[in-house]
């Protein structure tokens, strides 16, 4: 009978628990609402035709990295795809055929918006042979120059006083086989310019003979350097560079110490190089020794800064940051730690969420220091946590303009500084000034916590959006205080979204480029919950 007895009472507390478990899983099954997926589709054709097993893939539009697999379909005999499992947001929509472009296009893909369980079709696609150019890089001596990259520049044409990043910053990338020859292949009709050598960062790669940065054919400025014109399916061929003698590279060496004296091991850093018209970042990250020791090889001649990344609420910084590399290797660098300014004050959280109050702690405040006196370069950055009170202090800064941002954890999603106070007066947008050793005391951070999102639509009188109209989308309070949120993309259909935004009533201005027109709406927003807002563009009004 005990024995019996004691079997029954183990079955019962399985069943009890199993019964337990069952309940938690229905219980959080319940709470995970799903929320309804969008999905794309169009047509891919080349020449007119359907083109088959294309891939077309749809990546969200982020600032930084992201790990996702993005959702994709492949296109079937007729050319259709179809992708199923779309979220919301601002995507690009891109066929991926490496030696075919799409037709009439500046870029690879197509911006789209999309709502959480939209259906938006028509999102086609002609695609072209993409050009072609090729050529061999040699040195001084007619060797080929093995694995080494060529960078392509893309010369393209914008509004007066806006950036120009096809004048700057490469938008290809080929590396040179055994024969030293490259091949760029799938370019979009334009003009280019070519160049291979080191670029004005002022480091090279271990091990590596570095050279001068030559432009096509053999100029060292990218505003002389001959253009190359590419159409559809062209081949360009014979762009040949050759290389000057090899650029001899230097080291640097020498110590991080305390004001005492005292080797400091364990800081990292990176140099920034420092031109008359140019700043730039190494890629090489050094660390000092347990002695405060430390050796940076493959530099260029120039003159460069240290720029340490700090412990949270460190109160250090370089007093002597800079060195000067000329013709040989430089040793015996100390480089001295100071006690820095400091900015402290209080958060506030906007937000009655409890959720988001009880991570206070796991935010940081962020200064980044930009010195005006020497020439916009960055001075640094300093970090700071925040007391259970929402008591902060960012010490060790540099003088200059000080910028301060709330860093959220990985799990904390839409905060945004909403107003900086100054002992109750709210302070100018750019950034707290910072004297040297300064202590600035009585800010107050004042953080919204955005959970809205605000969705709009611009409609055209004349049923479509003209191609080629460009938007600029802001959102402002009743009291006209601009709300800092990332500037929205408006897709070619004239719909656009922006994430994160606190609730509360806004004026929404849409600001039509190159045209006088301005028009504006006012919006309601709910905490969690999405608003709508729409327009009406009539470009004769512009007339």
């Amino acid at each position: 009978m005990k024995s019996s007895s004691m079997a029954r009472i183990v079955l019962v507390t399985v069943v009890l628990v199993a019964g337990v478990i069952a309940a938690q899983a229905q219980t959080q099954a319940t709470a995970r609402v799903a929320k309804p997926s969008a999905t794309v589709s169009g047509r891919v054709t080349i020449k007119g035709k359907g083109a088959p097993g294309i891939s077309v893939t749809l990546r969200k539009e982020e600032t930084g990295p992201s790990y996702d697999v993005p959702p994709r379909a492949t296109t079937d005999q007729d050319g259709n795809y179809k992708i199923t499992n779309a979220a919301g947001g601002t995507f690009y929509v891109t066929p991926v055929s490496p030696a075919y472009v799409i037709a009439n296009a500046d870029g690879p893909g197509k911006r789209i918006v999309i709502s959480e369980g939209e259906a938006i079709e028509n999102i086609d696609f002609s695609l072209v042979k993409g050009g072609v150019i090729t050529g061999k890089i040699t040195d001084s001596e007619g060797r080929p120059v093995i694995q080494t990259q060529v960078r392509l520049y893309r010369q393209q044409t914008y509004p007066p006083g806006t950036l120009r990043p096809g004048q700057n910053y490469p938008t290809n990338f080929q590396t040179t086989d055994d024969r030293g020859v490259y091949r760029f292949f799938g370019l979009l009709s334009g003009k280019y310019t070519a160049s291979v050598g080191r670029d004005n960062s002022g480091t090279t790669v271990s091990g590596r003979v570095a050279y001068g940065e030559v432009f096509y054919p053999d100029v060292s400025e990218n505003a002389k350097a001959t253009v190359i014109e590419v159409s559809e399916g062209s081949e360009t061929t014979d762009i040949d560079i050759v290389l000057g003698a090899p650029i001899t590279t230097f080291s640097a060496s020498g110590r991080i110490v305390d004001a005492d004296g005292v080797g400091q091991p364990g800081l990292r850093f990176t140099l920034q190089r420092l031109t008359d018209d140019h700043r730039s970042f190494t890629s090489a990250l050094t660390d000092t020794n347990a002695r405060g020791e430390f050796v940076v090889e493959n530099l260029a001649p120039g003159r460069y800064a240290v720029y340490l990344y700090q412990e949270p609420n460190s109160e250090l910084r370089a007093e002597n940051p800079t060195f000067e590399v000329m013709n040989s290797d430089v040793t015996g660098i100390t480089i001295k730690l100071i006690k820095g300014g400091a900015i402290s004050g209080m958060v506030v959280l906007d937000t009655q969420n409890k959720n988001i109050l009880s991570k206070l702690t796991q935010l940081q405040v962020v200064a980044y220091v930009f010195n005006l006196n020497n020439g916009g370069s960055a001075g640094g950055s300093s970090r700071s946590t925040i007391g259970p009170d929402g008591s902060f202090r960012v010490a060790g800064l540099n003088e200059g303009i000080a910028s301060l941002q709330v860093m959220p954890s990985r799990d904390i999603k839409g905060l945004m500084i909403s107003r900086i106070e100054r002992d109750g007066a709210v302070t100018p947008s750019r950034g707290l000034e910072i004297k040297e050793g300064e202590q600035i005391t009585g800010i107050k951070l004042v953080v919204a916590y955005g959970s809205a999102t605000l969705r709009g639509v611009i409609n055209s009188s004349t049923g479509q959006i003209p191609p080629g109209t460009r938007f600029v989308v802001s959102l402002k309070t009743p009291d006209n205080t601009p709300v800092s949120v990332r500037q929205p993309t408006v897709d070619e259909r004239g719909h656009f979204i922006v994430e994160s935004v606190p609730p509360g009533t806004y004026e929404v201005t849409v600001n039509v480029i190159g045209t006088r027109l301005v028009l504006k709406n006012n919006v309601t927003l709910q905490d969690g919950q999405v608003g709508d807002v729409q327009f009406t563009l009539n470009l004769q009004d512009n007339q």
